[in-house]
């Protein structure tokens, strides 16, 4: 902070909060989330949205805030991901929610209702690592 920040700090925040997650830093992992999301906020750069949301809410929040609350902020990663062409954070964030709706124990009609138009999208863009992760065994 030293030095200034930008757009760009955001997802590096969100990187920083994922290495100290790895090595136990719980705490600062999820100081450094938020002050990537508020970085975010602060500059409203929405080709960055994806990356910051996918990280933030699909990793490293995901152990302090509650599993339902992290959906919509990946689905809204997925949306504006769509809209800004970036269809890596896109994807990668519509395989994180998808995950936790069925890890919340959503009726598997709805979890499949919702999983289809991911699926077909990421064929669509070539996607293949999340769709990996997205099929079912």
């Amino acid at each position: 902070m030293q030095y200034g920040k930008c757009a760009v700090s955001s997802f590096g925040f969100e990187m920083f909060a994922f290495a100290l997650r790895v090595l136990g830093k719980f705490d600062a992992s999820s100081h450094y989330a938020i002050l990537g999301l508020k970085i975010l906020d602060h500059y409203k750069i929405q080709e960055w949205t994806p990356r910051v949301f996918a990280a933030a809410y699909g990793i490293n929040l995901y152990f302090i805030k509650p599993m339902h609350t992290l959906v919509d902020p990946l689905r809204h990663a997925y949306q504006v991901g769509l809209e800004t062409g970036d269809y890596e954070y896109a994807t990668c964030a519509a395989n994180m929610s998808s995950t936790l709706i069925f890890f919340l124990g959503k009726p598997l009609r709805d979890v499949d209702k919702t999983v289809s138009p991911y699926v077909e999208l990421m064929k669509e863009y070539k996607q293949d690592q999340y769709l990996k992760l997205t099929l079912p065994v």
